[in-house]
């Protein structure tokens, strides 16, 4: 038995919330039904007990819906193991610091979070999206929590649904996928510049293009062009057209309620939602594999079919 959002993080293999202060003058969109991470200390003392081995990305989970703490982990890394420990209102700086050592992590000790790296990517400390982002998101806050392997394409979907504001990427940035990371209420310069470090995407490969009314991520090598496909002087008619404002999502929640068993991203069925207990009970998992295919059931519905399924051990 697990807690329904534990179930969201690592049956699914990709948690995503976030929550926070949109710009000013923009009406909010309804916040998805995730459980929000840890908003307030980001580098709380831990008290934590590990009986058995735990991979580094389930560990970040585990903070979130416990101790809470801002953690940033690069992908890849989060497929390394953690011995069984114990902690006691041990400093956060200390706890990250005694996973890290033993496994030759480097660890970056940013104002708002420590990132961990592999040696060799001390090019990712220099990510930042400061000064980059148009004004009027400069009041705009969020905490934010998102699983192993979730693109940085589906992390933006959630924060633009939450946050009631517009964020995109171009293919090449918006397919990168996310190690696991837990912010703690950051502005959204460095939310996004979390996303791109724990996705590895160094500053010398990406691009910003950020108006009052969006930002955009975008690879170095793929600019922003002109959107219109006739550079042509449009008639009042064709300009009256285009002007209406309109809201897009363009990615689905990972739930829809009453939706039935669909694909998802190749691999996975999904079924509908609507079978988690009440707040504070608990939720009953069953998963039944044979070879490369499982089954998923929560409380005895089945809720994901995934074929392909693949095995990492020890980082391979």
């Amino acid at each position: 038995m697990v807690r329904t959002w534990i179930l969201v993080a690592l049956v699914l293999g990709a948690l995503g919330c976030a929550t926070g202060k949109p710009a000013p003058e923009r009406e909010p969109a309804a916040a998805l039904e995730a459980p929000a991470p840890q908003t307030t200390n980001p580098r709380p003392d831990i008290t934590l007990n590990l009986d058995a081995t735990t991979l580094l990305g389930d560990f970040v989970s585990t903070l979130a819906d416990t101790t809470g703490g801002s953690l940033i982990v690069m992908n890849r890394l989060e497929y390394v193991s953690i011995p069984p420990r114990n902690w006691r209102k041990t400093p956060f700086e200390q706890v990250i610091k005694d996973i890290a050592g033993p496994a030759n992590i480097q660890v970056e000790e940013n104002p708002y979070y420590l990132f961990l790296y592999f040696p060799g990517y001390e090019v990712l400390e220099s990510v930042s999206l400061e000064g980059r982002l148009d004004p009027a998101f400069a009041a705009t806050t969020a905490s934010i929590g998102f699983g192993y392997r979730t693109t940085i394409f589906e992390a933006l979907a959630f924060m633009s649904s939450s946050l009631g504001i517009t964020l995109l990427a171009d293919q090449v940035v918006g397919d990168a996928q996310l190690g696991a990371l837990n912010l703690a209420e950051s502005p959204l310069h460095v939310c996004l510049a979390a996303l791109l470090k724990s996705a590895r995407v160094p500053a010398d490969a990406f691009g910003v293009e950020s108006t009052p009314e969006y930002v955009f991520l975008h690879a170095k090598a793929n600019p922003p062009r002109e959107t219109l496909l006739n550079p042509l002087e449009l008639t009042p008619a064709q300009t009256e057209f285009l002007n209406p404002k309109v809201t897009a999502t363009l990615m689905e929640p990972y739930y829809t309620p009453g939706a039935p068993l669909r694909p998802y991203l190749g691999r996975c069925m999904r079924g509908e939602d609507g079978h988690e207990l009440p707040t504070g009970e608990w939720n009953t998992v069953e998963i039944m594999a044979v070879g490369d295919r499982s089954l998923h059931l929560l409380n005895g519905r089945v809720v994901n079919v995934l074929q392909d399924a693949e095995c990492t051990t020890d980082g391979k």
